[in-house]
């Protein structure tokens, strides 16, 4: 996991990162300058779509080792538990599960940008 300066969670070297704190699928601001990737955007939208609260924040590592659940979304992983934060391991949980689910529904549908 990469850090900023002043110890703030940004994401990882091929990857963005989101946990979740109370119900709510927490992930770092892209005003920390982490990448605006596509397969953020489509987790996020998911979310809108599937009722999983979002919040984008400034966290540090202790937040993120608070977690109930720690995930990666990546183009060629796509969404991925997080098992381990240093030495704070995880399970997946239900906010995982939902978004794997809904991640993989959306890849095999048709895109009218894709199916041209």
């Amino acid at each position: 996991v990469l850090l900023s300066t002043d110890g703030s969670v940004l994401e990882g070297p091929t990857f963005s990162l989101g946990w979740v704190s109370e119900g709510t699928l927490e992930t770092p601001g892209l005003d920390l300058g982490i990448l605006d990737s596509i397969t953020r955007r489509i987790v996020l939208g998911l979310c809108a779509g599937i009722g999983i609260e979002v919040a984008e924040v400034r966290a540090d590592l202790g937040r993120v080792a608070a977690a109930t659940e720690v995930m990666a979304w990546s183009t060629l992983r796509e969404v991925q538990p997080v098992t381990a934060v240093g030495s704070h391991g995880f399970e997946p949980g239900p906010v995982t599960a939902a978004l794997q689910e809904a991640f993989a529904r959306a890849v095999r549908e048709p895109s009218p940008v894709v199916d041209r």
